[in-house]
């Protein structure tokens, strides 16, 4: 029997079927790798499911650098299909048994610098695209998190005393939750995205803060394409929303904001994490930022908005990573 006959049958098993729609397209596309390494290296039998077969799956997975919840998904549906095989007498023993273990790519700081930082920075947008930018780029969220924002979810500030904030739900499974603090950049955008009587009425209806143009959700798919149009025009590569959130954890640093806070702003799991980003950042940002600081440039969250747009505002305070050398204003 071929291998990709054995694979539409364990499809069609009761086991296969109970799981969630997202976890058996997962589980396909990673079975289907699978298939295509067999008929290439190999006669694509079920017979050539075997423990050299899985290794060099394994060795595919690891020279891309994925992520270790998607190297757990494709070995986990790798170790279900083997076992139906098992079952099913379709090989003699279960090629995972001594599958290779997890080999994690080493994480590292990769925010937008210098010249491409600036570039799309200041690259004109407007409408959603601007709103959009603003949230990746000064609040951190991730391409998902931002998909599935809605309007309930952001306080801006309605005072100058007041710090604007976004509820962020984030995790696999959606349990776990952040307080974002609302940086003036975004407030600014987020005020003049609200200017659009669309978007008003989406926000009265507890909708969503960015959306496609048929007005329906952005999908993380689609909001990647978006990114990489950004980058074409402004001529930067490897343009990808992801990297917003690097280059905010980055910016962060540079703004003289303490490790524990930015950890919060950014619900990393562990400070390593958060601690790269403080080695990539700019000294001379950094500098900037003081001395713009020193002179009360720094403002955030500034000015009103009409009461029938606004909510009541949760306080936070940020600490300044040495307050000795900076006195940051928040008005």
């Amino acid at each position: 029997m071929r291998l990709a006959r054995a694979l539409e049958q364990y499809m069609e098993t009761q086991k296969f079927k109970e799981k969630s729609a997202q976890t058996k397209r997962a589980y396909e596309a990673d079975l289907k790798r699978l298939v295509e390494l067999a008929s290439r290296v190999s006669s694509g039998k079920v017979s050539d499911f075997t423990k050299a077969l899985v290794e060099k799956y394994f060795d595919q997975m690891y020279e891309k650098g994925l992520k270790k919840t998607t190297q757990r998904r494709r070995r986990a549906a790798l170790s279900l299909f083997a076992q139906y095989c098992l079952s099913e007498e379709l090989i003699l023993k279960n090629p995972m048994i001594d599958a290779p273990k997890l080999k994690l790519p080493k994480r590292i700081a990769d925010p937008y610098e210098g010249e491409d930082r600036d570039r799309l920075d200041t690259l004109e947008l407007t409408g959603e695209d601007a709103a959009l930018r603003a949230l990746l780029r000064y609040a951190g969220l991730r391409a998902n998190e931002a998909s599935h924002l809605t309007w309930p979810s952001v306080r801006l500030a309605r005072t100058p005393s007041e710090l604007g904030v976004i509820r962020v739900v984030y995790g696999t499974k959606g349990d776990k939750e952040r307080v974002v603090t609302i940086l003036d950049e975004l407030d600014t955008a987020l005020r003049i995205h609200l200017g659009s009587p669309a978007v008003q009425t989406r926000r009265q209806t507890r909708g969503l803060v960015i959306t496609n143009r048929e007005g329906g959700r952005l999908t993380p798919r689609a909001m990647g394409k978006r990114v990489t149009r950004w980058g074409r025009l402004a001529n930067v590569d490897r343009v990808r929303p992801h990297r917003f959130r690097h280059t905010c954890c980055t910016m962060l640093f540079e703004r003289r904001l303490g490790a524990e806070w930015v950890q919060e702003f950014m619900g990393h799991e562990k400070m390593d994490t958060t601690l790269l980003y403080r080695k990539a950042a700019n000294p001379l940002r950094e500098q900037a930022f003081r001395e713009a600081a020193k002179r009360g440039e720094i403002v955030i969250g500034q000015g009103p908005i009409p009461a029938e747009l606004s909510t009541p505002v949760i306080s936070l305070g940020i600490p300044p990573e040495d307050d000795s050398q900076i006195a940051l204003d928040f008005k």
